[in-house]
């Protein structure tokens, strides 16, 4: 008799988990996305950059990739070739084929991301988890109008992230080849790799399998550069970014709450719960903030900051490590009497 109720009790979860990913990952796509990247004053726009995309030629009087403000885009294919291809295959509008990507990726990130959460987490706090990334999705809409990659590269980054924590470079490397023909910036997550699973006795083994993944992102990388030239070159510099990303916080700052600059309201929280209680004792979850305080600095110099849809991948490594500082700060007398 228990059994069964164990049995309808998690059903019962699971399909909660599913209403729940569901109601978060249509009110971004139909009310918020509705407003924002889906609007039809932006279609014709959103149409033209997927053209300019798919075959790699910039419109007539128009000199560079840059001036487009879509510098190294032209390689990001993949979300692109499969709106085309649902375009063709189904007679799916370019404009509805994304709206569909961008839905079912969002949601089986959103999916997905409670099961990574689980491995370290109760299942009360991986929702809780969930919905606070749902709570911060509404940024991922701001300061752009086409760039289709970002739900599905989430997605990966997900899919990724749990790769690496269970250890399976053979399926991981299939899976990065994917992401970075998503979105390139993936080519350096063998680094999480190497981090969170090296060690005295598996250095050697762990080395080559990384080199074998770097050889992997990097390879896919360079031959789409390849393949389809011309994406790249004539971005601002390092140090125009960084005046640019400086400027951009005084005047977000100066107009709303400093707390309203987008990064801050999505990482500020989680950062603070993880210096209350650095994971001293997950390898992987040492790596995982390693790995994104050096993205975090690399996005800072190298890419408008204020727009957090790029990184929130960095979220999704650190969301584990805060999700347990929070659980010792409710539970602390759980977590003692348990060691």
């Amino acid at each position: 008799m228990l059994r069964i109720v164990d049995q309808n009790r998690s059903a019962a979860a699971f399909v909660l988990l599913i209403a729940l990913c569901g109601v978060l990952t249509l009110t971004m796509q139909s009310s918020i996305g509705g407003l924002s990247i889906y609007s039809e004053s932006v279609e014709t726009r959103r149409l033209q950059a997927h053209d300019t995309i798919l075959n790699n030629k910039l419109p007539d009087g128009v000199e560079s990739w840059n001036s487009l403000g879509a510098n190294g885009t032209n390689i990001r294919i993949a979300s692109v070739y499969l709106a085309e291809a649902m375009h063709r295959v189904f007679g799916i509008s370019v404009i509805h084929s994304y709206w569909f990507i961008d839905t079912i990726s969002l949601f089986l990130a959103l999916f997905l991301l409670y099961f990574f959460l689980s491995n370290w987490l109760p299942r009360h706090y991986a929702v809780l988890g969930v919905i606070y990334v749902g709570s911060v999705l509404p940024l991922t809409y701001l300061f752009a109008l086409f760039h289709p990659w970002d739900r599905l590269s989430l997605l990966s980054w997900v899919v990724l992230f749990m790769l690496v924590q269970s250890r399976r470079p053979f399926i991981l490397g299939v899976a990065l080849a994917l992401s970075v023909s998503i979105k390139y910036d993936a080519v350096l997550l063998p680094g999480l790799y190497w981090l969170a699973h090296v060690s005295h006795a598996r250095f050697t083994r762990t080395s080559l399998e990384t080199a074998a993944l770097f050889a992997v992102s990097f390879g896919v990388y360079f031959g789409l550069r390849a393949v389809l030239p011309g994406g790249f070159g004539g971005g601002p510099s390092v140090s125009a970014l960084v005046a640019e990303n400086m400027q951009r916080l005084i005047e977000l700052a100066a107009f709303f709450p400093p707390i309203a600059y987008p990064p801050f309201l999505v990482f500020l929280l989680p950062v603070l719960l993880i210096i209350f209680r650095f994971p001293k004792d997950d390898q992987f979850l040492r790596a995982a903030i390693v790995f994104s305080g050096v993205l975090m600095f690399y996005f800072f110099i190298r890419s408008h900051f204020e727009e957090v849809r790029a990184h929130m991948p960095l979220l999704l490594l650190i969301l584990p490590a805060a999700l347990l500082s929070l659980q010792r700060l409710l539970e602390p007398a759980e977590i003692k009497s348990d060691g």
